[in-house]
């Protein structure tokens, strides 16, 4: 999923399936090709691409307006159906709007309106590609607001129940706000309309800047994000979507902390452990401003441990450190997005950012 650079007017938000651009490397967006793409467009039948919107639409052209997009995919769509899911924002709207859509891929792809991918080739693991959708190229079909006031700081997961809850600082409130869908959202769907709760929980104030958000296997929601009063790194955790029960705990307050976050739980032997990787911004320029935290202790409802106590002082519940960098992390520029984290296959932490090239940090266990 990119946003695509294609002739003025014509730029746009565009999702591509896993089998890439398909037949001649097709896919830019409605109405526009790439000269080596052999006069294929993103429309035509057999191809990956899925245009979602143009950049000339609503309040009127403006390049660049679709931003942070984020997906999530649930499912296998060689096999099946693969559910999608994307929410983004868009800095064209009135009101601030972050923008959410659903809508299916794969072999068993069937009902009205579904539209074929590219059907030829074989995947990595050697099954051949049938893919279809029943999302058609658009621009108006089944863009479903899902929050107003937003901003560009917002995440979002799915629970095993397809429940999608959002999370997004709230730039007028100076705070986050949380909301649900009131019912599954499976991307059987995605022209229909969705109904939305707004959570009645309060979270505090000026906290929600660089905002992430994960699901763990119970569907427990954990926060991470900076606290603009105290420059601090900020983890919230709520058991449920529907809960109000919020727990709020510092997890650094070394210097200015906290910006760029990506949260991921780990869970072992029943413990959901979460890792938080950010930005230390009082070491921009250098090479030591990418961090990694992370709980030495699982979290319930009933144990959520803080890093700082009130008073300031480190209390050993957590686990601080700082990822050494081949070249200065990026931080201060526009194209750095995220402080990106992951498990290899063994558990340990990956962390990847933006240095003079995309770079990444692995964990090395002790000798």
């Amino acid at each position: 999923m990119e946003q695509t650079v294609p002739s003025p007017g014509k730029q746009g938000f565009k999702y591509v399936d896993q089998a890439g651009f398909g037949k001649n490397g097709m896919g830019w967006g409605t109405g526009t090709g790439y000269s080596n793409y052999n006069g294929d467009w993103s429309e035509d039948a057999n191809n990956n691409a899925i245009t979602l919107e143009t950049v000339n639409f609503g309040n009127g052209l403006l390049l660049g307006r679709y931003q942070y997009p984020k997906l999530i995919a649930k499912g296998n769509s060689i096999g099946g159906a693969a559910q999608i899911y994307a929410l983004y924002y868009d800095d064209n709207t009135t009101n601030r709007d972050l923008i959410f859509r659903n809508f299916r891929v794969g072999s068993t792809v069937t009902g009205t309106g579904t539209a074929t991918l590219y059907g030829g080739g074989t995947s990595s693991t050697g099954e051949n590609y049938n893919q279809r959708s029943n999302l058609a190229d658009n621009n108006t079909s089944g863009r479903i607001t899902a929050a107003t006031s937003a901003s560009r700081h917002f995440d979002y997961g799915v629970t095993s129940d397809n429940r999608v809850v959002i999370v997004y600082f709230d730039e007028t409130a100076g705070q986050l706000k949380l909301r649900y869908s009131n019912a599954a959202v499976d991307g059987s769907s995605p022209t229909a309309a969705v109904a939305w709760t707004t959570s009645s929980v309060t979270f505090p104030d000026y906290i929600g800047n660089y905002v992430s958000m994960t699901l763990d296997s119970a569907n427990g929601i954990h926060i991470a994000a900076f606290d603009s009063s105290d420059s601090d790194l900020t983890y919230m955790y709520l058991p449920t979507y529907n809960s109000t029960n919020l727990s709020v705990v510092t997890v650094d307050a070394a210097f200015s902390v906290g910006n760029w976050t990506q949260i991921k739980v780990r869970e072992v032997g029943g413990n959901r452990i979460p890792y938080i990787a950010y930005y230390n911004s009082s070491e921009t320029g250098g090479r030591d401003s990418i961090k990694l935290a992370f709980s030495k202790t699982g979290v319930t409802a009933s144990n959520v441990p803080s890093g700082v106590d009130v008073s300031g002082n480190v209390t050993g519940n957590w686990e601080c450190m700082t990822v050494p960098a081949l070249t200065p992390p990026q931080g201060g520029s526009t194209m750095f997005k995220q402080v990106c984290l992951d498990f290899d296959s063994a558990g340990n932490p990956v962390v990847g950012y933006l240095g003079n090239n995309l770079e990444w940090g692995k964990w090395l266990n002790e000798q």
